[in-house]
């Protein structure tokens, strides 16, 4: 079952399935339960790399 796992930021557990968590708690769907795992990891590194494209884009000439 691909796309069907999810982390849930509340507790850290991860799971198979959407019927069981309440949706302000949940990352997903994740292809396998160890992408779910790390999906903090993997968001803060999506934040970082945004927050460098976002300062070079600042620190450029738009002009």
């Amino acid at each position: 079952m691909a796309g069907s796992w999810y982390y849930n930021t509340k507790t850290g557990q991860v799971r198979q399935g959407r019927g069981f968590f309440s949706w302000f708690h949940v990352m997903g769907p994740y292809d396998t339960a160890d992408d779910a795992r790390h999906a903090l990891d993997r968001a803060q590194q999506r934040d970082s790399a945004w927050e460098e494209a976002d300062e070079k884009w600042n620190e450029a000439d738009h002009s």
